[in-house]
């Protein structure tokens, strides 16, 4: 709007209100194919702060630059879908952020550091 003063901000959130209207405290997925990568399981976490944690297993091995690659894509394509809904342009749209520099990489076929 184009009036002195205006600020707006809008939030959303990636998991599914419940029934009784408030978001869920987590949501997961398991075997799904998302833009060609096969995810073994996908957890959505609670809202913290306006952001969600997002952990996710891979079915098979992935190397760093394939899995940033997944995630910034993953991110492009779920801002573009939800942008569809959004009837209030004028208060922002929405995107989703991955924050790539806090990304953490368990390999869960190496030894743990407890068992050597």
């Amino acid at each position: 709007m184009d009036v002195k003063g205006f600020s707006s901000s809008s939030t959303g959130f990636l998991c599914t209100p419940s029934a009784t209207g408030e978001h869920a405290p987590c949501c997961v997925v398991t075997g799904v194919t998302i833009l060609g990568v096969t995810i073994a399981w996908l957890e959505i976490g609670a809202v913290d702060d306006d952001w969600q944690s997002m952990e996710l297993e891979f079915t098979g091995p992935m190397k760093l630059n394939e899995i940033d690659s997944f995630l910034t894509r993953f991110a492009d394509f779920s801002s573009v879908d939800i942008a569809k809904n959004q009837t209030a342009p004028l208060h922002g749209i929405l995107t989703i952020t991955v924050r790539l520099t806090e990304l953490e990489v368990i390999d869960l076929s190496a030894p743990s550091a407890g068992s050597l």
